[in-house]
């Protein structure tokens, strides 16, 4: 079996305002129509062993549940292996892992007790996407490996506006926090993306990771060292449970080849412009925020 190369998405808008931007799943978003919540591609054993590498190391910080509920839990985390079977049933069955992969995360999960938590880091090891399980809109299992510079630790157990409180600008989304999350549980399957710009291309941007320094003489050399960090985000509503899982799955390109149209440069151009001060502090871009912009204008 083949898997396909990966794609790679890009914004949608040509500007930056914070938005909750839930699209259809099955909408045709960018020329291509989003259709399933789990993406597949030529990258994914490179994925799994990289998140298998980290939970050995600092599991503590990548993954978080809560068992106050475990049955339903449980009963949460089937039907998300059931929908991950449902739209790749091959790579479910494990054939396409290697042999000595798939030994290691057998092994790796036996010195799991709780068949709970065993059962849903064999779910996170067969899948690209970082996993977010909300129980009424508090996020009740966290499974992130390769997170944007934040910290899952930390938004385990809170809820939805809560995670977004540290968004500049974010007030129209808070405002809307509970549609959102009664949209994300009980309404219907949505797509969204979301990106940064980073100096590297490690998937896990976890903070305590440590990262390489930016340096360059000019603007066109500071684009020639940036990457740019996409994420797909998917949810998938379970209304009997009143749970809605929230999937990240990130992709990256060096900056310039993702701008590789004319219409492209211009679209990431005026996002860049429209950023205000406090949003390029959240994304880490203040510092370069005046050369960058010259280098994309010097694009067109």
């Amino acid at each position: 079996m083949t898997l396909p190369p990966p794609y790679y998405p890009f914004p949608l808008h040509n500007d930056h305002t914070i938005r909750a931007d839930m699209y259809p799943l099955g909408m045709v978003l960018n020329g291509r129509q989003e259709s399933n919540h789990f993406e597949v591609d030529q990258q994914y054993v490179d994925y799994i062993e990289q998140k298998l590498h980290i939970l050995k190391q600092h599991e503590d910080q990548h993954h978080c549940i809560d068992l106050s509920e475990q049955r339903q839990l449980t009963h949460a985390l089937e039907n998300i292996w059931k929908q991950f079977q449902q739209e790749h049933p091959t790579i479910a069955n494990g054939d396409y892992l290697p042999a000595r992969l798939s030994a290691e995360i057998k092994h790796w999960l036996k010195r799991q007790q709780n068949p709970t938590i065993r059962l849903a880091n064999h779910i996170a090891l067969h899948m690209q996407e970082d996993l977010v399980l909300m129980h009424q809109g508090y996020a009740e299992w966290i499974h992130v490996c390769f997170p944007s510079n934040w910290r899952p630790v930390e938004k385990f157990g809170l809820d939805f506006s809560q995670i977004h409180q540290p968004i500049p600008e974010g007030n129209q989304l808070l405002k809307a926090s509970d549609n959102v999350v009664k949209a994300m549980t009980y309404k219907k399957a949505y797509v969204r993306f979301g990106w940064i710009l980073s100096n590297n291309s490690y998937r896990n941007q976890h903070p305590d990771t440590v990262k390489p320094s930016l340096t360059y003489k000019h603007s066109q050399d500071l684009l020639n060292q940036l990457w740019l960090r996409m994420e797909r985000q998917t949810t998938y509503p379970m209304p009997d449970l009143n749970r809605s899982l929230f999937t990240i799955r990130i992709y990256q390109q060096p900056l310039l080849d993702a701008l590789n149209t004319p219409e492209k440069q211009v679209r990431f151009t005026g996002i860049i412009r429209t950023l205000s001060p406090a949003l390029a502090v959240y994304k880490g871009l203040d510092t370069i925020y005046a050369p960058l912009l010259e280098g994309l204008e010097s694009l067109r």
